[in-house]
């Protein structure tokens, strides 16, 4: 059976409470059930100058105080480097602050391979002469921490901002000194940080599932940038 919409029953109700004069009120309100399934009755009740709010309005509304825990997953690479791929996990806490903001707080693991050893993690250059070090190694592996923001701009359509640190975790590799005289090498151990930011666009679905994309750049190493896939889940604290 076709149902009568809502905003007809509406104006149907005000134009026959005006006719019969029925404007002993200052303000002028009608109650009225819709019925939208079987054995189900919606009651609803409107004043004149209210503010019926829509549902998405409804929506960003109800995430004022919501605090979510998740886990997620990630896995990408880069093009024009030595990365070959990128694999990687993080518990995150979000916070929603009202409408369509909320804040995170992740921390996690990330692991960098490259399809060589060889990576230029600083050049240093004297006035006496130019002198080039280099730490060669298989990838990098980090422990990231990092701080953001995201906007919903839909009911489940999100976009995410982060920064922080990527401390990195001792590895074994070989330190190359190169100079005007030659180079030298020796094995070493060492860990190196950087800051690091991340851009991220997503879906979140009602199941607590959330699928989307995330670039990560760590300036520090101007060749371990990654564009990820990101799986997670979420649940309501």
């Amino acid at each position: 059976m076709k149902r009568t919409p809502l905003f007809l029953l509406l104006f149907v109700k005000l134009v026959s409470a005006t006719a019969k004069g029925d404007t002993k009120s200052d303000s002028l309100s009608s109650m009225f059930y819709l019925k939208s399934e079987p054995g189900l009755r919606l009651k609803t009740e409107i004043s004149e100058g209210s503010y019926m709010p829509s549902m998405s309005d409804i929506t960003k509304e109800s995430r004022s105080h919501d605090l979510f825990l998740g886990i997620a997953a990630t896995g990408g690479g880069w093009w024009g480097g030595p990365l070959s791929y990128t694999i990687g996990g993080e518990v995150f806490l979000q916070k929603d602050l009202g409408r369509s903001l909320s804040a995170t707080i992740s921390a996690g693991y990330v692991q960098h391979v490259f399809d060589s050893d060889r990576t230029s993690w600083s050049t240093l250059v004297s006035d006496v002469q130019m002198e080039m070090i280099q730490y060669l190694v298989s990838g990098y592996d980090a422990i990231p921490l990092k701080g953001g923001i995201r906007i919903y701009t839909g009911k489940r359509l999100f976009l995410g901002g982060e920064i922080g640190g990527a401390f990195g975790l001792k590895q074994s590799g070989i330190l190359r000194t190169t100079d005007a005289s030659g180079s030298v090498e020796r094995r070493e151990s060492r860990a190196y940080s950087s800051f690091l930011y991340a851009v991220s666009g997503g879906y979140s679905f009602d199941n607590g599932l959330e699928a989307g994309i995330k670039f990560e750049d760590y300036p520090k190493f101007s060749n371990i940038k990654s564009l990820n896939v990101r799986i997670a889940y979420r649940f309501k604290l």
